[in-house]
């Protein structure tokens, strides 16, 4: 039995039509740019803002919404067909400034260990294909401490043959600071060093020591005086150090506590990170 020529027409226009559609949605993505600046570290206490930057490629398929989660729950929306359009939600850790938020950039209020999470946008477009978009960055709350670190231990001069033994300890946070010792300027060896494991203390925050000794010798005082300096450093938020000097016996002694404090932000100092 011959086929009807109509038939065959209109079974090849289905198939076109659902891959025309198919290639559509799975080509969506590629519609909506989304980029985005979401802190890695940001320091307990301050404000944080999230920016979500996106671009629409297709004019003729304008912005739905705005919705920002944090693992996966959502805690603001912006959808300019609303009204109002802003719009916020209560998650544990995220007190949304709505006033102060918009369709780019959402103000969280003072942020505490709870807000640590996953946090992620996404845009949305109208019908009908309703393209999409997302970004999304994990952010850790810190605690730096609250000063330089301090070196206790030690004396005000020293004999060749002497042991220098003294520590250096960074101040409450979270996660612990990393301390380093140097020796006139050159980092310390690493037989020269005692470790201790960071002492938890209330508000699960942790205390960082580490140790320092080794046998003093005439090449430890060049032009007689020994610098022992300690810094204490955490990712690319903080970092401060401390310092003492000491004479070789037979010159004035003199022993100096010295705090070196960088800031960015009238407060901390930005490291480059590798």
């Amino acid at each position: 039995m011959a086929k009807r020529p109509g038939m065959r027409f209109t079974s090849a226009t289905s198939l076109l039509f659902v891959i025309f559609v198919s290639f559509q949605f799975s080509d969506a993505t590629r519609e909506v740019s989304v980029d985005g600046n979401i802190p890695a570290r940001p320091v307990r206490g301050d404000e944080v803002i999230l920016e979500c930057k996106y671009r629409i490629m297709v004019h003729q398929s304008p912005l739905y919404s705005v919705r920002w989660y944090k693992d996966n729950r959502e805690f603001y929306s912006y959808l300019p067909s609303n009204s109002p359009a802003k719009k916020a939600f209560k998650v544990p850790g995220v007190r949304v400034d709505v006033p102060a938020s918009n369709d780019s950039r959402v103000l969280l209020l003072p942020v505490d260990f709870s807000s640590s999470g996953t946090y992620k946008c996404e845009i949305s477009t109208e019908g009908p294909f309703f393209f999409s978009g997302s970004y999304e960055q994990e952010m850790v709350v810190v605690a730096t401490p609250k000063g330089p670190p301090e070196i206790s231990g030690g004396r005000s001069t020293y004999r060749p043959g002497d042991y220098v033994h003294v520590n250096c300890t960074s101040g409450p946070s979270k996660p612990a600071t990393e301390i380093m010792w140097y020796i006139n300027g050159h980092r310390a060896d690493g037989g020269y060093l005692i470790h201790y494991d960071p002492q938890m203390v209330e508000g699960g925050l942790e205390v960082s020591t580490l140790g320092l000794k080794f046998q003093a010798s005439t090449r430890h005082f060049p032009d007689g005086t020994l610098n022992l300096k300690c810094t204490a450093t955490m990712a690319s938020v903080y970092y401060q150090s401390g310092e003492k000097k000491a004479t070789a016996h037979g010159h004035h002694a003199m022993l100096s506590s010295i705090s070196e404090i960088s800031h960015i932000f009238a407060e901390y100092w930005q490291i480059p990170e590798d």
